[in-house]
C-alpha cells in the first residue's frame, strides 16, 4: 500500500519540478530577448567624437565655466541621445559623403571639359543634393547639441549656454591659440587681424624678439573684452576639473 501511495507523490513532485524548469527557461528567454532588443551601448570613441563635433570638447566646456557635475550631465545626455538614435549620425555622415563625392566628380568632369550635356545638367541637382545632405547632417548635430545644453533640471545656465553657443558658432576660426577669443563675435577682418597678431606674438616669443607694437595694442584691447576675459578666467579655473570629469563620464 505504501508503495502505491508514494507513486502519485513522486509523479506530483516530478510535475512540480518540470513546471519550475519550464518557467525558469521562459524567464531566461524573455530576459535574453529583452536584452537583445535594447539599444546597444554607445562606444566611448563614438561618444567622444560626437561631443567634440558639436562643441562639447574639454576646452570649450571649461571656458563656459562648467563644473564636474555639469560635464557629467552633458555627457550622459549626449550618450542617451546617441543610444536612442543609434546610427542616425553615421547615416547622415554617409549621405553627406556620398553627395559630396557625386558633386565633386561632376565638377571635375565639367572643369576638364569631358562632361556630357547630361552630366552638366546633373551637376545642378548634385549641388542641391549636397546642400540638403549638409543641412540634414547639421540638424542631427544641432539635436545632439540641444540635448547637451538642456539636460532637464540640470540644464546649463544662460551664461554657460551663451559662451558655448558663441564658441560653436565661431568654430571655423578656431585654432589651438585663440580659444578665448571665440567667446565673442568679431567681423571677418577682426578675425584675420587676430590671427595675424597672435602669429606675430608667437613668432616674436619663439625668436626672443619684441612683438609688433600695433599687434600688441590690438591684442590688449581684444583680451580686455568682457566675454573674452570670462572665457579665459573660466578656462584657467575649470580646465583640470572638466578634463577629469569629461574622461570619467565617457568611460563610465
Amino acid at each position: 500500500m505504501s508503495e502505491f501511495i508514494s507513486k502519485p507523490r513522486n509523479v506530483l513532485l516530478s510535475l512540480v519540478l518540470l513546471c519550475a524548469v519550464v518557467i525558469t527557461a521562459a524567464l531566461v528567454t524573455r530576459n535574453t530577448t529583452h536584452a537583445l532588443l535594447q539599444d546597444p551601448p554607445v562606444d566611448s570613441h563614438e561618444l567622444a567624437a560626437a561631443l567634440v563635433r558639436v562643441g562639447f570638447d574639454v576646452d570649450a566646456l571649461a571656458a563656459a565655466g562648467l563644473d564636474g557635475q555639469d560635464v557629467e550631465d552633458v555627457v550622459d545626455a549626449v550618450r542617451a541621445y546617441l543610444t536612442q538614435h543609434d546610427g542616425e549620425l553615421d547615416d547622415a555622415d554617409d549621405a553627406y559623403a556620398q553627395a559630396r563625392r557625386e558633386a565633386d566628380m561632376l565638377r571635375r568632369l565639367i572643369r576638364s571639359g569631358c562632361a556630357t550635356g547630361e552630366q552638366v545638367s546633373a551637376y545642378a541637382q548634385a549641388k542641391v543634393d549636397l546642400d540638403d545632405a549638409a543641412a540634414a547632417r547639421d540638424d542631427v548635430l544641432d539635436a545632439i547639441y540641444g540635448v547637451g545644453v538642456g539636460v532637464g533640471v540640470g540644464a546649463l545656465t544662460q551664461t554657460q549656454q551663451s559662451i558655448l553657443s558663441t564658441i560653436r558658432a565661431n568654430a571655423a576660426w578656431r585654432s589651438p591659440h585663440n580659444l578665448q577669443f571665440l567667446a565673442d563675435d568679431w567681423t571677418q577682418q577682426e578675425w584675420v587681424d587676430l590671427r595675424d597678431a597672435l602669429a606675430n606674438e608667437r613668432i616674436a616669443q619663439k625668436n626672443g624678439e619684441y612683438a609688433d607694437a600695433g599687434c600688441q595694442t590690438f591684442l590688449a584691447v581684444k583680451r580686455a573684452d568682457a566675454d573674452v576675459t570670462a572665457a579665459r578666467t573660466n578656462h584657467a579655473a575649470y580646465i583640470s576639473t572638466v578634463d577629469s570629469a569629461w574622461n570619467d563620464a565617457i568611460d563610465g
